[in-house]
């Protein structure tokens, strides 16, 4: 996602708003918090989290109590720039699914089994973010066996090429981040989430774009 610093938000400047989101992590959000960062009443604050809510960036978890959805998690991560053109776009998108084809052709210990696209990609602007794409990986081997010696060789394989980790969890990891960032390969214009983490296609408009149907 990106956004535009000159926008509004709630009746505050958006990177206000953007850093606010950021301050509450994964916690839960409520009127007194609100009002504290933005030094706002709470009657302030309340109608700041009923604009925040109708225009779908947090969602009601309890009394006094709200969550961020998928657009607020996105605000949260956004960057704040131009965006690019569709052309631009299609074109990185189509550099991703080229590089989703050599892993899975590869020696990964992860393969990608489901790419969709959502966001803007979906309208017809002709300036768009970032390129919203949820993924879902696999193991390459069902066999625990296999798929653990797999895994081991590519965590040895970082090692000896210099890669130091920090912690026995990040080493752990590693063969499932590898793949994702030899599939972003430091494109901005492609934001990679968790299809299955994060619920994405339950409450929003995508499109599968690998495998691609016949």
């Amino acid at each position: 996602m990106r956004i535009n610093k000159e926008d509004i938000l709630a009746g505050f400047p958006i990177l206000e708003m953007r850093d606010l989101f950021r301050s509450f992590g994964q916690g839960v959000i409520n009127i007194q918090t609100v009002a504290l960062k933005l030094n706002v009443t709470l009657d302030e604050a309340e109608e700041v989290m009923k604009c925040l809510e109708r225009q779908g960036y947090i969602e009601k978890e309890g009394d006094d109590r709200w969550d961020k959805t998928i657009k607020g998690n996105a605000l949260t991560n956004a960057k704040a720039g131009p965006g690019f053109s569709r052309k631009t776009a299609e074109r990185k998108l189509n550099d991703f699914l080229e590089r989703v084809k050599k892993v899975n052709e590869s020696n990964f210990a992860y393969k990608v089994e489901t790419v969709a696209v959502f966001g803007s990609y979906l309208t017809e602007a002709e300036k768009l973010g970032d390129v919203d794409l949820a993924l879902r990986l696999k193991p390459t081997f069902d066999d625990p066996e296999e798929f653990g010696k797999l895994r081991n060789e590519r965590i040895n394989l970082a090692i000896n090429k210099g890669r130091n980790f920090k912690s026995f969890m990040d080493q752990l990891f590693w063969p499932h981040e590898e793949v994702l960032k030899f599939l972003k390969s430091g494109c901005r214009v492609i934001s990679i989430h968790d299809m299955d983490r994060e619920e994405i296609l339950k409450k929003v408009n995508f499109e599968v774009v690998y495998p691609q149907k016949n």
